[in-house]
């Protein structure tokens, strides 16, 4: 998700994803081939609510699981 506006951007997404905590890849770090940083939580369903802040953005992808 980008944010190319001057407010905050809260959306609902359907990613496809199982449900699960998963990184943010942009704003964790991989140190020695392991994952930390901010988490986002998928529901069951794969449905996520995101909220980003101005001129950010978010990744979440599959194999970056807490």
């Amino acid at each position: 998700v980008i944010n190319a506006t001057e407010k905050p951007l809260t959306r609902r997404f359907e990613t496809g994803l199982p449900g699960g905590k998963y990184y943010d890849f942009i704003a964790g770090q991989l140190i020695e081939d392991k994952m930390s940083g901010p988490t986002v939580e998928v529901e069951n369903y794969g449905f996520v609510t995101i909220t980003v802040k101005p001129f950010d953005a978010l990744v979440i992808a599959l194999g970056f699981t807490v």
